[in-house]
């Protein structure tokens, strides 16, 4: 369970800090303001994100990361996953 906490706390974390981030401007790059955030999250498109499209938004990011699809999120799976190199 303290994984999954870990985890989750990483994941709040990381979605607090890009919302602190300026919208648009150079720093900030494609896709990666609090708008462009609102924008990926809010599924009916009112411009506002509920409780249920932020855990909606939650389950999905979490099943990307559970790469082996265990429903527990390991070190390895935190950690990017390497490119192959050409």
């Amino acid at each position: 369970m303290k994984p999954l906490i870990a985890a989750a706390t990483a994941l709040l974390l990381s979605a607090t800090a890009l919302a602190a981030q300026p919208q648009g401007g150079p720093a900030a790059g494609p896709g990666r303001g609090p708008g462009d955030m609102i924008k990926q999250m809010d599924a009916n498109g009112d411009g506002k994100v509920t409780k249920t499209e932020f855990e909606a938004n939650t389950r999905a990011m979490f099943a990307r990361m559970d790469r082996n699809g265990d429903g527990v999120l390991s070190g390895d799976e935190l950690t990017p996953p390497t490119r192959p190199r050409n």
